[in-house]
């Protein structure tokens, strides 16, 4: 409905402009790569979270595999990803130890609850793609944190992939069998 000169526009009936980021990189689907540091609200995330209340959120990634933890400051302990307890979604010892390390180097084992959701790669790329975002959640939580982490080597984001198959080889650098005649 147009609104005429004279007429009073209110405050709440004005709607706020939506404006777009101007970069041109930008793919449909990704996003803008600006992160809040600080703590923030269960309420405000985009995606859909298994608890409420502040946390710190970080994203850790291992090969093909990406995660992103959401670290809950005031909890029991509890570890979950994809909606699932850790210990039945990795039910591998090796890889329920590779989740804990962040929290044991610091002593926050059974302090903080942690949310994770881990996509693409295989369990073990998952596993440590957890690892990563929880020290990033941690560093976060606590910057008193970030030698101990950084001194275990768990901020480093191992960035090895699979390499490609090239054409007229059999997989990366394998050659097929060489004939004498």
């Amino acid at each position: 409905m147009p609104i005429k000169k004279d007429e009073k526009i209110e405050e709440d009936k004005v709607k706020p402009k939506i404006t777009r980021p101007s970069s041109g990189s930008l793919r449909p689907g990704s996003h803008s790569g600006l992160r809040a540091s600080g703590p923030r609200t269960a309420g405000s995330s985009t995606g859909p979270s298994l608890r409420s209340g502040k946390y710190f959120y970080a994203v850790g990634g291992r090969k093909d595999a990406k995660s992103t933890v959401h670290l809950y400051a005031k909890g029991k302990g509890d570890i979950t990803v994809n909606g699932k307890d850790y210990k039945e979604y990795f039910p591998y010892f090796e890889f329920q130890k590779i989740i804990e390390k962040p929290m044991e180097v610091v002593g926050e084992v059974g302090k903080v609850d942690i949310s994770a959701r881990a996509r693409g790669g295989g369990k073990r790329g998952q596993a440590e793609a957890i690892r990563h975002g929880i020290a990033m959640a941690l560093d976060k939580y606590n910057v008193d944190f970030h030698t101990a982490l950084k001194k275990e080597g768990l901020f480093t984001r191992d960035r090895r992939v699979k390499e490609r198959k090239k054409p007229g080889l059999k997989r990366a650098r394998r050659a097929p069998q060489w004939q004498k005649r």
